[in-house]
């Protein structure tokens, strides 16, 4: 059932926006030495967003790990699809029927780069 697949792709998505909102800022403070507002202005958000979403979060993320030289390189960047598909999921894009195999493929490639990266930011809590 479509209802379900959406359920369950929103779920792990907004779970995703969650975890890098609530670790994000340790994440730049450990990996950067940019303070988080200019990390913010180099990743084009306003620094007084109250609520930021996952294409915001990974932009960041990606601009810490560009000013790094971690070997975690291929982290950074190309995270569109992912920030699409959770706002496609979230606002119920009328498409999401006709696409599920396009949206399920791009969630099986990024799958692995999301864990990693997770682990990266898990690292960096320690």
């Amino acid at each position: 059932d479509i209802t379900q697949m959406q359920s369950a792709l929103f779920t792990y998505l907004v779970g995703l926006e969650i975890y890098l909102r609530k670790h994000h800022a340790r994440f730049i403070g450990r990996n950067s030495e940019r303070p988080i507002k200019e990390t913010y202005q180099a990743a084009n958000i306003e620094t007084t967003k109250k609520h930021l979403a996952l294409g915001d979060l990974l932009r960041i993320c990606s601009i810490v790990i560009d000013g790094t030289d971690n070997g975690y390189q291929h982290l950074s960047g190309d995270w569109e699809d992912v920030a699409t598909l959770r706002n496609q999921v979230a606002h119920g894009d009328e498409e999401f029927e006709k696409k599920w195999r396009d949206h399920l493929r791009v969630l099986f490639k990024q799958l692995p780069r999301v864990r990693e990266l997770k682990s990266l930011i898990a690292d960096a809590k320690s």
